[in-house]
């Protein structure tokens, strides 16, 4: 999932690189010519962590949501 505000543009999705889904982030402040290393930013206890959005509003803060695999929820 991307979002973009002013020249800045966020990045969330799940992958498997530990073995079992988690969710990540990046971000760029060049419109997307370049992007910062990744940041895992879910804390798996069990399941997966899976579906993620994200979202930038007015003022620029950044929402992210996914679903836990552990708990089911939101």
């Amino acid at each position: 999932a991307v979002a973009s505000y002013g020249g800045m543009v966020y990045a969330v999705w799940s992958d498997y690189r530990s073995g079992r889904s988690e969710v990540y982030f990046s971000y760029s402040s060049d419109a997307g010519n370049s992007f910062s290393d990744n940041i895992k930013i879910s804390d798996i206890s069990s399941g997966s962590q899976v579906s993620p959005a994200i979202a930038v509003n007015s003022t620029g803060s950044i929402f992210v949501a996914w679903q836990d695999g552990g708990t089911g929820k939101i």
